[in-house]
């Protein structure tokens, strides 16, 4: 009755790691799954950021060219006040 006994424990345990071999690469699976999707969450958040930065950027750039347009302007017509003042 110890053989049969032995033999069974043996068997359950055979059973064992044969479940836990098969749950194995599913749990793998499931953990890198999970470790994509938050990688991709992550570069989704980067992308969402950079596109508010650059978008920051540019506008400033904007103003700044209608800045230099409008200085730009003034000068010209300061010169060209100051031309007319000096031919007076």
């Amino acid at each position: 009755m110890d053989g049969f006994k032995a033999q069974a424990e043996e068997l359950q345990i055979l059973q064992q790691q044969m479940v836990e071999t098969r749950e194995a690469p599913a749990a793998r699976l499931a953990q890198l799954a999970s470790l994509l999707s938050a990688e991709r969450t992550h570069r989704l958040a980067d992308g969402r950021e950079y596109e508010a930065s650059r978008n920051v950027v540019k506008q400033r750039c904007e103003m700044a060219e209608r800045k230099i347009a409008d200085l730009t302007s003034r000068l010209r017509a300061v010169k060209r006040d100051a031309a007319e003042q000096a031919r007076a």
